[in-house]
């Protein structure tokens, strides 16, 4: 049985996570908890809200929706591990997705004949050109297999459009605070850096079923892929139209890429189960425990506080340890109340906290007011850090579950 709850637990934590540990920094008190670089990835999807209201209407409206999300995001993901993508964070419809950059000449698997791009007889690229490709390469191959993809639902179809960018991240660990409904502490990883803020701008000039590369990553893959139509507004981003195929192909790159891949050797193992539970919300833990994630999936009524903040830069010195202690105050007033904290990510639309009253064992009737008294609590917080801070709380159905 703890091995189907270890099976189950590996699915909410990335790779990244699980090398820091056995890199020595993944102790509680660490808040940066890997320095790298590489191509970081940002897909978002359309249609999720057409189809959810569809679905919310009938009276199997969970189920159906969750076998939608699986059947869309399952060969998703599938897709980004096959090009060694760690998919570090769900956003409601969207993820983000690291591509770490790694020397694969390095690695014990090497044998000196298939070099790390894949195409044998043309030269090394050097580890982050090689990553910027395997997620350019990875992105093509989504778009081939899922642009207008058929829900079965009404005609509504989902469609990905993406950004790509590349430069040096940290991902950090925040938190520690001990929920109302358990005793093990709740920490948040994130990812930050300049490869945010190049797909911040990438992202949205990507219509629907294009992917749209900032400078720095256009940079180092020029050379081995199609441009598709200008850009106008920013002729200094690129879209991708498909790779050159005279010298990179999609087989090519995947089989070197899984060849060298040495991510399986750092994998938690069943000792490892209580340091899993730290960053997954502790309702999910407990069906995953007993076996009944299956299950979980439901439109119920919740009430959520939306946080959208700027004015905090996690690259700089004391960026981190900022992070950490705001946080702390953000988890304080939420679980005062008897809160759940679903997420805090930096992505596109900058720094966001997502709260949610209503989720079980924790429902009361009363749950909007206790978001909007958290709520309250919060917006003194965010004063007394300096920051900028815009607050939305609202309450009706929505779709609880599992996704991929």
């Amino acid at each position: 049985q703890n091995g189907q709850t270890l099976q189950g637990a590996l699915a909410f934590v990335p790779f990244v996570l699980q090398e820091a540990f056995y890199a020595g920094q993944l102790n509680e008190t660490d808040i940066v908890i890997h320095r790298g670089s590489g191509g970081v990835v940002f897909s978002d999807a359309s249609g999720f809200t057409a189809l959810t209201e569809k679905l919310a209407k009938k009276s199997n409206g969970a189920e159906l929706l969750s076998q939608c999300l699986t059947s869309f995001f399952t060969p998703l993901i599938d897709l980004i591990n096959a090009y060694r993508g760690d998919t570090i964070k769900f956003s409601g419809d969207a993820l983000t997705i690291y591509f770490p950059s790694m020397d694969d000449t390095k690695c014990h698997a090497f044998n000196g004949i298939v070099p790390p791009h894949g195409s044998y007889g043309l030269p090394d690229l050097g580890p982050m050109a090689t990553a910027v490709l395997r997620a350019s390469a990875c992105c093509i191959e989504i778009h081939k297999r899922l642009h207008m993809f058929d829900t079965g639902v009404d005609d509504v179809r989902l469609c990905l459009h993406i950004g790509v960018g590349c430069g040096d991240i940290n991902i950090l660990q925040v938190g520690g605070m001990v929920p109302p409904e358990t005793h093990v502490p709740r920490l948040e990883y994130l990812i930050s850096g300049a490869p945010l803020e190049q797909i911040s701008v990438a992202e949205p000039l990507a219509k629907n079923g294009e992917t749209c590369l900032s400078p720095q990553a256009w940079e180092k893959v020029k050379d081995c892929v199609i441009e598709g139509r200008i850009l106008e507004e920013r002729p200094d981003y690129h879209l991708l139209l498909r790779m050159d195929e005279t010298k990179y192909t999609f087989p090519t790159i995947k089989y070197a890429t899984q060849l060298y891949d040495t991510r399986y050797e750092s994998m938690f193992k069943l000792e490892e189960l209580n340091v899993i539970r730290r960053y997954i919300p502790s309702s999910v833990y407990k069906q995953i425990e007993c076996g009944t994630l299956q299950y979980v999936n439901e439109m119920r009524n919740i009430s959520v506080i939306f946080i959208n903040g700027s004015g905090l830069d996690v690259m700089s010195e004391k960026g981190p340890r900022q992070a950490q202690d705001l946080m702390s105050s953000v988890q304080r007033a939420c679980y005062a109340h008897e809160g759940t904290l679903n997420k805090f990510v930096i992505d596109d639309k900058g720094m966001l906290f997502l709260l949610v009253f209503g989720l079980p064992p924790l429902v009361h009737t009363d749950d909007p007011t206790r978001a909007v008294l958290s709520c309250m609590e919060m917006v003194k917080t965010f004063q007394a850090f300096q920051l900028a801070g815009r607050f939305g709380v609202t309450t009706g159905r929505a779709y609880c579950g599992c996704c991929g």
